[in-house]
């Protein structure tokens, strides 16, 4: 799968999306609506703003298969995860209260969702809007 946004692309972001912005931090103060499946989204993660696709949302079922190479299944999505991420993710079997799974397009380069946990949709603050 390749990515959506390209290194040096211009993006823009829908701040309003989820809730009022905070204008001089990276927290919504006033929240009406959480990330849903396949947003691509905005959030703060170690100082760094990062793009994402939100996979799936609170409470959705987590299956994993680990024969001849690691899979996570999650709706009718199956992407693929080493043998570092499988056994950091499997312990989890749906994504918790508060929470969202956000995992790059291009599964083979991403760090994302799988090598860090999964994201706290109170930080994330915006919708990418894509041309």
């Amino acid at each position: 799968m390749s990515p959506k946004i390209q290194d040096g692309q211009i993006i823009f972001v829908n701040k309003l999306a989820y809730g009022l912005v905070n204008p001089f931090t990276a927290e919504i103060f006033l929240r009406w609506k959480n990330p849903q499946e396949d947003d691509v989204i905005l959030y703060l993660y170690e100082n760094s703003w990062v793009v994402k696709r939100c996979i799936a949302i609170e409470g959705a079922p987590l299956e994993y298969f680990g024969d001849s190479e690691y899979n996570l299944i999650v709706g009718n999505k199956k992407i693929s995860l080493s043998s570092i991420q499988f056994h950091k993710m499997r312990s989890s079997e749906k994504i918790p209260q508060g929470f969202v799974l956000a995992i790059g397009d291009n599964y083979a380069l991403s760090f994302d969702s799988r090598n860090y946990g999964f994201v706290p949709a109170k930080n994330v603050i915006g919708k990418v809007i894509i041309k």
